[in-house]
């Protein structure tokens, strides 16, 4: 399933905007319902009469609790302050700040505005139209991930127990996470939304970019607040949801846009 949604988003993003990957209006909203394209978490707790059914696999929730143990217990003091940074509110500022200086030309002087911006808020006095073609994704991402948290239901980390190994502490206050399942991790898709269509502003530093998301991600398990399977599906989400919004005559005018105001300030 991972394979083939990963695909499909790849695929869309080499289609016109006349054959959209998501139904709908493309020039105002995408409709993506994940939980017709994600397979079920090894363990969630689905109300009944939801008309949606998910066996557990209690060796492979094990596997997904084990993977969270071993990403904090191996993670440095830096990693750690990190992902904790990373835990905030998802914002490209957030995102980009371990990042500029790594895509930007060769001695270029970034504006410290950039550089430094906290929050993208901030980030958009330097970079409107960058923020705003991000923003234009953020609110439906946002809502088409929760969804599908709300459907499967899965606990968190730190809220499970697999017998005969530890409980998972989160490294971070929880409390906003209470009404907030697990499965998929919205941050995850917020990651690679934003590393697929940054990598379609500056190219050429896709690797970086990537593993930047992938930092990003893997940051989930550090905090214990996800799983692996939720990192992994998250990454699928965001792929499909910046894919169709790359359908979009829209999102795509905003795109030519941002192009050269970011390039400018890496000095591209």
């Amino acid at each position: 399933m991972r394979k083939a949604a990963i695909t499909l988003a790849a695929m869309a993003l080499m289609l016109p905007a006349a054959t959209a990957l998501a139904a709908g209006d493309m020039k105002s909203e995408i409709t993506l319902d994940l939980v017709k394209v994600l397979p079920c978490p090894p363990q969630s707790d689905i109300a009944a009469g939801t008309g949606l059914a998910c066996a557990q696999a209690p060796a492979l929730q094990k596997r997904d609790y084990q993977a969270v143990l071993d990403a904090q217990k191996n993670a440095s003091a830096d990693e750690k302050a990190l992902a904790i940074e990373d835990a905030a509110r998802p914002s490209l500022a957030q995102f980009g700040r371990p990042l500029w200086e790594k895509i930007a030309t060769p001695a270029c002087k970034i504006a410290p505005q950039v550089f430094a911006a906290k929050t993208d808020k901030e980030l958009a006095e330097t970079l409107p139209a960058t923020i705003a073609l991000f923003g234009a994704m953020t609110q439906t991402s946002i809502k088409v991930s929760d969804d599908a948290k709300q459907a499967f239901n899965r606990k968190r980390p730190y809220q499970s127990q697999v017998e005969g190994l530890p409980q998972i502490v989160a490294l971070l206050p929880t409390d906003n996470l209470k009404h907030s399942p697990s499965y998929p991790s919205g941050h995850t898709a917020f990651a690679y939304e934003t590393a697929l269509v940054l990598t379609a502003l500056v190219p050429e530093e896709q690797d970086r970019i990537y593993a930047r998301a992938a930092e990003y991600s893997h940051n989930r398990l550090i905090v214990g607040v996800h799983f692996a399977s939720d990192v992994e599906q998250g990454r699928v989400s965001g792929e499909l949801i910046a894919a169709a919004f790359m359908q979009k005559d829209d999102f795509r005018e905003k795109l030519d846009k941002a192009r050269p105001e970011i390039r400018k300030a890496l000095c591209r």
